[in-house]
């Protein structure tokens, strides 16, 4: 997973293994990198129910897009981010 947060003059071209997210303003990035990091989130992508194939299990799309993301209010996700980054000492390159 990464964030891509810039621009593009065309549209990207991502692998069909990954899905792409665009984040509403009510949404940060970063938040939702973390939860998709989450146990709460790998509990869910990898469940016997959601995830098939054997040398490889996915998650397809349908499943994932129907995976519940708990959002709280932005200012409540930034702080959450900022604990996160403080508690697991992740330095970001800009210094977000």
């Amino acid at each position: 997973m990464c964030i891509i947060d810039r621009d593009f003059s065309l549209s990207p071209i991502a692998s069909t293994g990954f899905p792409v997210f665009c984040c509403s303003n009510a949404v940060s990035n970063l938040y939702l990198f973390y939860y998709l990091l989450s146990p709460i989130f790998d509990k869910y992508a990898n469940s016997s129910d959601n995830s098939k194939g054997v040398a490889y299990p996915a998650i397809n799309d349908n499943k994932l897009y129907k995976a519940v993301v708990a959002i709280p209010p932005r200012k409540e996700q930034e702080r959450i981010c900022q604990e996160i980054k403080q508690l697991f000492g992740f330095i970001e390159k800009d210094g977000r």
